[in-house]
């Protein structure tokens, strides 16, 4: 049985002239789940928390108490939303308290974020996935979590 409520359509911005078509199809096929944005990611994201927690919004992270932040490329002192507050968290987290976090990227591109971080971990494009799946393998073969 067809259940089109389970179909999530997104549509970014390199979509434009589409827009007409795409629409059309989501209608034709029943989801109420069109998204659409500027940026996909930034849609992806906001679309994701919406569907854990109903809360459509970007996400804040707990940097202020964190020890340790593995990045898999994730642009956080140059762009990662909300900028400001990152960028405040980030001295906050490396230069005020008396243990500083430690932060760990993965990335094929020695970013900002990169040359400010306490190791960076160079990877050929598409392969950081890889590495993704194989520390979680560690974490449950060692059944390190909870």
């Amino acid at each position: 049985m067809r259940q089109p409520e389970q179909l999530a359509i997104f549509s970014g911005l390199n979509a434009r002239s589409d827009e007409d078509l795409i629409s059309r199809f989501a209608a034709a096929y029943g989801t109420p789940n069109l998204i659409t944005g500027d940026t996909l990611e930034n849609e992806a994201e906001k679309m994701g928390r919406w569907m854990a927690d109903g809360n459509y919004s970007h996400i804040a992270y707990d940097m202020g108490e964190t020890n340790y932040i593995l990045s898999f490329g994730a642009s956080i002192v140059e762009s990662e939303r909300p900028l400001a507050r990152n960028l405040r968290m980030w001295g906050r987290i490396r230069r005020e308290r008396p243990i500083r976090a430690r932060v760990v990227v993965i990335d094929p591109r020695y970013s900002v974020t990169a040359a400010k971080a306490d190791l960076w971990l160079p990877v050929k494009p598409g392969t950081d996935v890889v590495l993704a799946l194989t520390i979680a393998n560690v974490i449950i073969e060692e059944g390190l979590y909870e």
